[in-house]
Formats: C-alpha cells, sequence, structure tokens
C-alpha cells in the first residue's frame, strides 16, 4: 500500500490524550503496518528497533501506545483499523487480478493464428503473478492514488463506527480515573454493541475508581445495569410505556417528576440504590401522579 484514507476527527479524539512523543511513536507505527501489510512483529524491542525508538522517552512511548492501541496475538501485534483497511485493499486488488486474467484468458483462440497465439502466451509468461493489463494496473492504482473528486463521504461503517465509540470510551474512563483502560478490549466492545453509551462508561470508570478498582469492576458494574434493565423490561407494565424504554428516558422522568437523575456515583460502594430501585421510585412516583389526576 502506497496510500491510506487519514480520517482527521476519529484520529483526533482518540489520541488528544496522548503525548507528543506518543503520538509521533503512533504514527510511526500505523506507517509501519501499512507500508509491510503485516501485523508488527512481538518482541518489544524488534518494534522499537522498526520504528527508530532510540532514547528511554521514545521507547516507552511505543510500549505504552503499542499496549493501548493494538492488540497482541499470536502473530504479531494488530491494529483493528489498520487490518479493516488492509483487507479492503487486498480485496479490490483481487478483484482487479481476477478481471486482468480474464482478458487474458478470454476471447476466441481458434480465430489467432497460431504464431499469434504463440506470442501471446509468451507475453503472458513474461508478466509477474501479481501484475494486471495495463487498464486493469491502472484502475489498481486509482485504489491506492487520493483523489479529492473520488473520496467518499466522512461516513464510518458500523465496523469503524464501533471502533470510533471504543475510542471515547476509554478516553472517558481514562479521565475518570482508570488508567488501565485500553482501546480494543473485547468486553467494552461487546457492552457498546449492546447499547451501553460513552456516559455509562465514565459513571462506571468513576464508580470503580471510587473503590480503587481496574476497568474488570467497571464493566462488571455495566453489565449488572444490563441485567436490571433487562429485568425491568419484563415486568408486566414495563414496556407497555415509552418513558422506561431506558437510562435516558426513564431519568428523564424521574427529573420531569422532581426526583432528579439516578445518583450513579452513590451505587454500589457507597450504598445508594441500583438502577431499578431508582426506576421503581420513578413508576410510583408517576403511579401516584396519575392517581392523583384522576
Amino acid at each position: 500500500m502506497n496510500y491510506f484514507e487519514f480520517h482527521i476527527g476519529d484520529y483526533s479524539e482518540a489520541t488528544a490524550h496522548l503525548s507528543f512523543v506518543e503520538d509521533a511513536a503512533l504514527g510511526r507505527l500505523i506507517r509501519k503496518v501499512y507500508k509491510t501489510e503485516a501485523a508488527l512483529p512481538l518482541e518489544l524491542k524488534e518494534v522499537q528497533r522498526l520504528v527508530g525508538a532510540r532514547t528511554r522517552e521514545e521507547r516507552e512511548a511505543v510500549q505504552t501506545v503499542l499496549q493501548e492501541f493494538f492488540e497482541k496475538r499470536e502473530d504479531g501485534w494488530h491494529q483493528t483499523r489498520c487490518d479493516a483497511e488492509i483487507a479492503r485493499f487486498h480485496s479490490k486488488q483481487s478483484k482487479a487480478r481476477s478481471s486482468a486474467n480474464a482478458r487474458w484468458h478470454g476471447g476466441d483462440k481458434k480465430a489467432l493464428p497460431a504464431h499469434a497465439s504463440e506470442a501471446s502466451s509468451s507475453m503472458r509468461s513474461h508478466v509477474p503473478e501479481d501484475a494486471t493489463a495495463s487498464a486493469e494496473h491502472g484502475k489498481c492504482n486509482a485504489l491506492q492514488t487520493p483523489d479529492s473528486r473520488l473520496q467518499e463521504p466522512h461516513t464510518l461503517p458500523a465496523h469503524d463506527a464501533v471502533v470510533c465509540v471504543d475510542a471515547q470510551a476509554v478516553k472517558a474512563m481514562r479521565e475518570a480515573g482508570l488508567q488501565d483502560a485500553v482501546v480494543g478490549n473485547p468486553s467494552v466492545i461487546a457492552l457498546l454493541q449492546k447499547g451501553v453509551a460513552v456516559e455509562q462508561f465514565a459513571g462506571a470508570a468513576r464508580i470503580a475508581a471510587g473503590v480503587a478498582k481496574g476497568v474488570p469492576y467497571a464493566i462488571g458494574v455495566l453489565r449488572q445495569q444490563l441485567r436490571e434493565a433487562e429485568a425491568i423490561a419484563r415486568l408486566p407494565d414495563a414496556a407497555t410505556k415509552a418513558w422506561d424504554a431506558g437510562r435516558t428516558s426513564i431519568e428523564a422522568k424521574g427529573v420531569e417528576l422532581g426526583l432528579g437523575k439516578w445518583d450513579q456515583a452513590a451505587w454500589p460502594a457507597h450504598g445508594g440504590e441500583s438502577f431499578a430501585q431508582y426506576t421503581d421510585r420513578v413508576r410510583e412516583a408517576l403511579r401516584r401522579q396519575e392517581v392523583a389526576a384522576t
């Protein structure tokens, strides 16, 4: 690959907390992945050497961004966004190659003179395995040449949207005091896919930080909230009213009834009420209001 799309807004949002050196290290690591179209080596020292990290600060920066933005697997350090872009490029390249092969091997060979057929075969034997016919080669290059007229609108596919929000959730948790929060945590992504908002990650992180716990504790808090929400949804009268379809609408109803929002920071470490108890309190207040109105 000689070109890749760079979404400035996504990158800035995900890396705003990095130091100058850390941001530089991340840029070099990403460029190395795109250049080699492969995972980074497993050995930390080898990765540091590949990107020219020589001083102690530079080496530490490489280690920091590796752990935050990359995932360690059996074959090396992977970056989710980079892997997706490389796979997309390979897919387009494969289609272009197949089209070129169809052009080489298509047509009515019987209509050609014998010497013409031999010449054609000889020509094909000298074409590199990964090359295409000239027209197709131009098409393949077009996939790797930035052209402002051909750029797609700045919208993210579903997968990239999750990656972007994952970075926002990690940033929110770190700002709330959980420095062990890293991008690519499967548990965090699973919660995001279930509809957990960035604000909820921040709230759970504050709870965890308040009792000197880490990300696993915050994830446990969020999972408990989901279980309680599902239990509420199964109640006979819970799914019939739009106000209790989710946390935002439930809290809005609570504010409307003068109860305020749920005090998440007081639960569970400080003996406060759970979200299920808060919802029951809102439901009871609404019931009393309806009775008074009749």
